[in-house]
C-alpha cells in the first residue's frame, strides 16, 4: 500500500489559492489548510526570481531550483534601510560605488548597484550603519551578489570575528570569523547567489555594529550587489526589501483540523528530515521551515 493509500490527509507544495493550500487527499475541501499572513512577503517563484506575493497568499517556494517547499516563517524585521538602494553606504580605502541601470537584478528587473576597489588595496570597505545590539544577541546578515571576475567579498559585523569571506566565482566559503555560527550559499536566477553570515554579536559597546563588504576587485572584476538584510535571530528568512524605515514581515500561520481517528502526523521538511507527532492537537498548524509534506493517518 502506497503512502498516498495510507493517508486521510496529505499536503504538499501543491495547488494555492489567497488564504488556502489545497490538500492532495482528501478532495472535497475538508483537508485544505486555511493559510493567513497579514501583509505582503517575498518568495523564489519558478524562474529562480524574487517575486512579492500577497497578504495571505501561501509562499511556495523553489529556493535552489527542482521541486517547491511549503516555507513558513516566523515573523522577522529587515534592521537594514534602503536594501536595494546603496548610494549612501559609507565608503572606505578606495572603495567605488556605482548604479547601472541596464544590468538584470534578482527581481529580473533592470538596475542595480556595483562596487570595486579602485586602488586595488584589497581592503575597499563598503559599509551601512545598523541598529546597536546587546552582546551575544544572535544577527543573521545576507546579501545578494553576482561578481563579473575573480573577485571576493566579506561580510558580517566588523567585531570580534563577525564576518566570513566567499569566493564569488567558486560560490565557497574562503574564510570566517570565531564568532560566526553558520553560513549559507543560495543560487539564485541570472547568476545571482544569496550569501548568509549568521553570527552572534561581539562589540560591548552597544550602538554601530557596521556590516562591510571587502573586495580586492578593481573594475574589471565589480561585485554587483542587491537586497541587503540584517536581521535578528540565528537563522535568515526570506528578502524583506525595505526603504525609509525598518520593515517588519509577520509571520506565516497555516492550520487544519486533523481528520477523525488521525493518530499519527509526519512532517517532512528539505532534505529529507522528518519529525513524528503522536499526541495530536484539535488543530494542527504548519511548523516554521521548509516544507515537502504533511502526512496524517
Amino acid at each position: 500500500m502506497s503512502l498516498y493509500d495510507e493517508a486521510s490527509l496529505m499536503v504538499t507544495p501543491n495547488a494555492y489559492k489567497s488564504g488556502k493550500l489545497y490538500a492532495v487527499k482528501p478532495t472535497d475541501g475538508s483537508g485544505d489548510m486555511v493559510w493567513s499572513r497579514a501583509g505582503t512577503k517575498t518568495r523564489v517563484n519558478p524562474n529562480g526570481l524574487v517575486e512579492s506575493i500577497g497578504a495571505n497568499v501561501p509562499s511556495i517556494d523553489f529556493t535552489g531550483g527542482g521541486c517547491p517547499s511549503i516555507l513558513v516563517e516566523p515573523q522577522a524585521t529587515n534592521l537594514l534601510l534602503k536594501s536595494e538602494d546603496f548610494s549612501t553606504m559609507q565608503i572606505a580605502f578606495g572603495g567605488v560605488i556605482s548604479f547601472d541601470s541596464l544590468f538584470v537584478n534578482p527581481r529580473g528587473e533592470n538596475g542595480c548597484y556595483f562596487i570595486y576597489d579602485s586602488d586595488s588595496s584589497a581592503s575597499a570597505r563598503f559599509t551601512v550603519s545598523t541598529p546597536g545590539f546587546v552582546f551575544g544577541e544572535k544577527i543573521s546578515y545576507s546579501i545578494f551578489a553576482k561578481p563579473t571576475g575573480t573577485s571576493n567579498l566579506e561580510i558580517g559585523g566588523n567585531y570580534g570575528g563577525e564576518s566570513a569571506v566567499f569566493n564569488l566565482v567558486t560560490k565557497t566559503l574562503v574564510s570566517q570569523g570565531t564568532a560566526v555560527d553558520s553560513y549559507e550559499i543560495k543560487d539564485f536566477a541570472n547568476g545571482w547567489t544569496r550569501y548568509i553570515v549568521n553570527t552572534t554579536f561581539q562589540n560591548v559597546v552597544v550602538g554601530n555594529p557596521y556590516p562591510f563588504f571587502v573586495t580586492s576587485a578593481p573594475l574589471s572584476n565589480k561585485i554587483y550587489v542587491w537586497g541587503h538584510q540584517m536581521e535578528r535571530g540565528s537563522v535568515a528568512t526570506s528578502y524583506i526589501p525595505t526603504t525609509t524605515t525598518a520593515v517588519t514581515r509577520v509571520a506565516d500561520v497555516a492550520t487544519v483540523t486533523p481528520p477523525v481517528g488521525t493518530t499519527e502526523i509526519t512532517e517532512t521538511f528539505d532534505g529529507g528530515t522528518t519529525n513524528i507527532i503522536t499526541l495530536i492537537p484539535s488543530t494542527y498548524q504548519l511548523p516554521n521551515g521548509r516544507i515537502k509534506s504533511i502526512v496524517m493517518k
